[in-house]
């Protein structure tokens, strides 16, 4: 909408960036301002469905993948190098599979522990199975590629000292956000007094019977 406004205004157009995985990033402001202040770890572990969407313990760490299509499982059995249990016929369908995943779940558990986590991202991802890493916040606030992108900012506050923030999730060429500190208490009284009609003296009055 900014980028609209801007445009009616102006008659030119701008590059919008809005990144999938930095969007995620930018939606665990309190576990990363949790992690940048006191470096608590917290965890975004959530639950399961029959068809996998959980995160799945590996070598290193977790993955998140899912095997509802046909190609998704094919594409698991394969990166797991065709486990023999998961051979079975009745994991063939995706009813199967949903019936019998109080079996099915274990061995995919079982055999994903095996690997590491970049083997199976990038193995999985060539053959087409939908699957990423899970990452820590530490993980995240320090990988390369948000690095690269820019994707937390540092910001000086005046008490609170300086600290990283995920940057504003959509950048834009023309009307660039500018991420800036939390005020302090009162600090704009003056400014938003004014701009309702507010005069020096009423403010000052203000002040003196512990209105503001």
């Amino acid at each position: 909408m900014f980028a609209v406004f801007h445009r009616e205004q102006t008659g030119q157009g701008q590059w919008i960036d809005a990144p999938c995985w930095q969007a995620v990033a930018s939606t665990s402001k309190i576990e990363m301002a949790a992690y940048t202040y006191v470096r608590l770890p917290f965890s975004r572990l959530r639950g399961n469905v029959a068809v996998g969407l959980e995160p799945m313990r590996c070598k290193d760490g977790y993955v998140y993948t899912l095997w509802a299509a046909e190609t998704h499982w094919k594409a698991l059995k394969a990166v797991l190098h065709n486990p023999p249990e998961m051979e079975s016929e009745v994991f063939d369908q995706l009813a199967g599979r949903q019936a019998n995943d109080d079996v099915l779940r274990p061995m995919i558990r079982e055999e994903l522990f095996k690997y590491d986590t970049e083997y199976l991202v990038n193995e999985g991802q060539r053959l087409g199975l939908t699957i990423g890493p899970v990452f820590t916040v530490a993980q995240a606030a320090n990988h390369p590629h948000l690095r690269a992108r820019n994707a937390f900012v540092e910001i000086d506050h005046p008490v609170a000292g300086r600290f990283k923030y995920p940057r504003a999730l959509v950048q834009m060429t023309a009307t660039p956000p500018v991420s800036s500190r939390a005020p302090l208490l009162g600090e704009h009284n003056a400014e938003i007094l004014g701009g309702l009609g507010y005069t020096l003296d009423e403010q000052q009055a203000m002040r003196a019977a512990g209105v503001i």
